[in-house]
């Protein structure tokens, strides 16, 4: 399932009444999304909703939800319940439903007339590929429940599972995989490329530009200046990374190593995704 969108614009969490799980679950994510380098990069939106079965419009967390998230160093406390729209069903990239009822509410009460919407649905158990065993600690029913101890436990188990679900949305929903290399420097950056073969080439580098090239030794080669005009670097060789890693650590700018085909695969002008943290690159607009 790839969705080929430029890139995530919104997560939604679904419940049934958007006072407990669904925005436990958001602010758990929002604050994963802020330390992610390219969710990040993304200005990705984070929301909960209620499928408007059992939803109080305006109604505020449970108590339990807020101590828990409390511990956890999150503020849930201004959260106020509201159903899902269709505005949501339209700008929202990926609506992950605590529970397959919910997206049933959805589609039975808020879809009529709009069955692409569907396929923006799923759970989170099913997102994840998880059985019976996981289906039931990420459903976990709170209702009725006091012990914060019990939102706490559910609210870490979430947090468990961030990884994987930061993992396939941006498999699912950026732009097509280019290439992969070594991871040099951390950090996200998206912009446009210049491939560097020669000093004559390094001179037509911009600032901002990502810099790509065959050699780790760019100062040596290209000189300094234009180096420091880069918004990253990404090159083909995989040897003596040791040199790459000091000069952007230096420069404090994201780097990949040891791709072995970047000068053929990236052109000139082509905006691209370069993640330092992971060693991957990816396409950018028109690039599916």
């Amino acid at each position: 399932m790839k969705r080929y969108l430029h890139k995530a614009v919104s997560v939604i969490f679904l419940d049934g009444d958007d006072v407990r799980r669904a925005p436990m679950v958001a602010a758990v994510f929002k604050d994963f999304v802020r330390n992610e380098t390219v969710l990040k990069l993304w200005n990705l939106k984070v929301d909960s909703a209620g499928s408007g079965q059992f939803t109080k419009e305006g109604a505020a967390p449970e108590k339990p939800a807020i101590s828990a998230m409390n511990s956890l160093g999150l503020d849930i406390s201004s959260h106020r319940a509201r159903a899902i729209t269709l505005e949501d069903l339209r700008k929202a990239s990926l609506i992950l439903a605590m529970e397959q009822k919910h997206i049933n509410y959805v589609v039975k009460n808020g879809c009529d007339g709009l069955p692409g919407y569907q396929k923006k649905m799923i759970t989170l158990n099913d997102y994840l590929g998880g059985g019976p065993e996981s289906k039931e600690t990420i459903e976990r029913k709170l209702i009725g429940i006091r012990d914060v101890r019990v939102y706490e436990e559910f609210a870490k188990y979430q947090q468990l599972l961030f990884t994987r679900v930061a993992f396939l949305l941006k498999k699912e929903t950026l732009y097509p995989l280019l290439l992969k290399g070594y991871g040099v420097s951390t950090g996200a950056v998206e912009a446009r490329v210049k491939v560097v073969h020669s000093p004559s080439d390094a001179r037509m580098l911009n600032t901002g530009d990502i810099m790509v090239c065959k050699s780790n030794h760019v100062i040596q080669l290209y000189g300094q200046d234009c180096v420091r005009m880069a918004a990253g670097i990404i090159t083909d060789s995989a040897s003596e990374m040791s040199h790459l890693s000091e000069l952007s650590y230096e420069m404090n700018i994201p780097c990949i190593g040891g791709t072995g085909t970047a000068t053929q695969i990236l052109k000139d002008g082509q905006v691209i995704t370069l993640d330092g943290t992971s060693g991957l690159v990816h396409g950018g607009e028109g690039e599916w």
